[in-house]
């Protein structure tokens, strides 16, 4: 058995906190303090209170201020602070509370609640430009800005494309990806004439679109499919009202961690160790903490991973070095030149087997570039925990270690994603909770 709580709160329909009903309200600041409750709200057709005020539901007294009965039910850590938050919200009424010894709470286990809709989690009034902004301008933004895709929208504030940064990486052929290039100045990435041209020339068309009013879960599996990054969302004129990114939902899915992290005296269930293990990406080898720069950078050119994890003799994951690392670590050296950047070149492969670094190469290692500490989510941990640090740290992929500390492979935002759909789709419930006794 444990130890629960349950909340009592009897009211009327007619009761309002700040303007909204009382039950809305009290969801919402349990929403909030993440714990693992359970409420409901039961709607009478008749009642008698203390002033001896009679109501009752007839057929042509359908605006009768009826009685309301909340339940709360939470683990009995929980209920101090969730009854002050009732005490606060509900006006007037009756409100109580009596314990409830609990031998099972079941749950599925959801990344966010399938309820969700679009205009839940979207960011609104995103910036747009217009099909005649010159690529500078967008080259610009982009760099400044913590998106990495900007709407085109015509005069009438419709949806007519979308530029991101592999639009401006692939359709201008840049020498690297704007997260490196934030490092240099345009002129040594970019002609003068490629920058004036207007973005319609290379923005992406057509795009696709999500109304604000879908299901987040549809939403989801609209990017799944499709391998889309982000959606512009769309009233019913097609006007853009909002963007929809991975990271909106995965802020929504990290959010909800402490969930499951709740105190020892629940008996929710706090799965997900295996799920996420079949969502890792066990193709990104490792390497040794004494792997040269030239090892490092035709790895990164000929595979396209731009973090590689440095393991020690016992596998354990002690760093990560990214493109950036290398990059950075040319650019001290006094390395970084328009050649390297030259138009046409990617400068990994432009890199590759350049007499001028030889000597860079066979004097850097691994453990000379790699980041300290690394941050990485652990197979025991739930996924909750993974999207949460990748929207603290805004990271596309993180390194995922076993109980030891060992390197066992990495995890995108997109497997998240695809983690996230299973349970919208199941209708079985995970196993059985039991007490201890």
């Amino acid at each position: 058995m444990k130890r629960y709580g349950v909340i009592e709160i009897w009211t009327t329909e007619g009761e309002r906190y700040r303007g909204r009903p009382v039950a809305e309200a009290l969801f919402e600041r349990i929403e909030r303090r993440r714990v693992g409750a359970r409420c409901a709200v039961y709607h009478a057709h008749a009642g008698l209170d203390e002033s001896g005020t009679v109501s009752h539901q007839r057929l042509l007294e359908l605006s009768a201020d009826l009685p309301v009965r909340i339940e709360v039910v939470a683990p009995w850590p929980e209920i101090e602070p969730l009854l002050e938050d009732a005490l606060e919200v509900v006006p007037y009424g009756l409100i109580g509370y009596r314990e409830l010894s609990v031998v099972r709470h079941r749950v599925r286990h959801r990344l966010f609640p399938p309820s969700l809709r679009v205009r839940d989690v979207m960011t609104p009034e995103p910036t747009a430009v217009s099909p005649q902004t010159p690529i500078r301008e967008v080259y610009r933004l982009l760099m400044e800005a913590p998106f990495d895709s900007v709407p085109v929208v015509d005069a009438g504030g419709r949806v007519v494309g979308i530029v991101t940064d592999g639009d401006l990486f692939e359709r201008l052929d840049l020498p690297a990806r704007l997260g490196l290039l934030e490092r240099t100045p345009a002129e040594e990435a970019l002609p003068g004439a490629e920058l004036d041209r207007p973005v319609e020339t290379i923005m992406s068309r057509p795009v696709e679109t999500i109304s604000p009013d879908a299901l987040l879960g549809e939403a989801v599996q609209q990017m799944v499919a499709h391998r889309r990054k982000r959606l512009p969302v769309v009233d019913e004129t097609g006007r853009l009202i909002g963007m929809l990114s991975r990271l909106d939902v995965l802020e929504t899915i990290g959010s909800r961690g402490a969930l499951w992290r709740t105190p020892e005296e629940s008996l929710l269930e706090r799965p997900g160790t295996l799920a996420l293990a079949e969502q890792i990406d066990r193709s990104v080898a490792p390497i040794p903490p004494d792997a040269s720069l030239e090892e490092i950078v035709d790895r990164m050119a000929r595979t396209g991973d731009r973090r590689l994890p440095v393991v020690d003799e016992a596998g354990r994951l002690v760093g990560i070095v990214t493109d950036v690392e290398v990059f950075e670590a040319i650019a001290v050296q006094g390395q970084r030149t328009p050649s390297l950047l030259r138009r046409g070149s990617r400068w990994l492969d432009a890199l590759r087997g350049t007499p001028s670094l030889s000597e860079l190469q066979r004097r850097l290692r691994a453990e000379d570039l790699m980041a300290q500490p690394v941050v990485a989510v652990s197979l025991d941990e739930p996924p909750e925990r993974a999207a949460e640090l990748m929207v603290q740290g805004r990271y596309k992929r993180l390194p995922v270690v076993d109980a030891s500390g060992r390197y066992v492979g990495m995890l995108s935002r997109e497997a998240l994603l695809r983690l996230a759909l299973g349970p919208l789709q199941s209708s079985e419930p995970h196993d059985t909770i039991q007490g201890d006794g």
